[in-house]
């Protein structure tokens, strides 16, 4: 597992495509859903990242909980108007960093937090420390894209029938010899 602070610097290291939600539109997505712990609430607010769009908020002292319809490889995303505790990554491959997202100096500052991990991550939660009703906010959620399956070739179809029909006329004319 290898962690980064630098967005730029982990797009760098994919070696895959990745796919981003910036929550414009609500939480809601195809590749994977967001829950809570019982305490704290998300929603999607204008605490955001870098610009005038929506990001998903929730209480610094809930558990937000992001499971995935497929495997991925890389998480990253930004938080931000985390003042006042820190808080905890854990995901499904038993990866986890304590105080791995600190608190901001500035209220309205952002930071990016990123992981690419060898092994298949299906779920990851943000666990905060605080006791405290500030919201975070968590915005411009990249992750390694769904994986297109591939068709087979129709060369290879094709070759397979050819083979196929090959084998067929080699036995019928072994039959005719064998008949005459």
């Amino acid at each position: 597992m290898i962690y980064f602070d630098d967005r730029d610097a982990f797009e760098l290291a994919l070696n895959s495509q990745i796919a981003t939600e910036r929550f414009g539109d609500g939480v809601e997505s195809e590749d994977f859903v967001i829950t809570r712990g019982n305490r704290g609430i998300y929603s999607t607010s204008s605490l955001n990242s870098d610009d005038e769009t929506l990001a998903v908020t929730a209480r610094e002292r809930s558990t937000l909980l992001i499971t995935f319809n497929y495997e991925v490889f890389a998480i990253g995303f930004d938080f931000n108007q985390l003042n006042v505790s820190s808080l905890n990554y854990f995901d499904s491959a038993g990866h986890e960093a304590i105080n791995a997202l600190l608190a901001t100096e500035q209220w309205d500052a952002s930071a990016f937090f990123g992981v690419i991990s060898d092994t298949a991550i299906t779920s990851f939660s943000l666990v905060g420390s605080g006791t405290s009703k500030n919201l975070y906010g968590f915005d411009d959620f990249s992750y390694t894209a769904n994986p297109v399956s591939v068709n087979e070739p129709t060369t290879l179809y094709l070759m397979c029938f050819a083979v196929i029909a090959m084998l067929l006329l080699a036995s019928r004319k072994r039959i005719k010899q064998m008949l005459v």
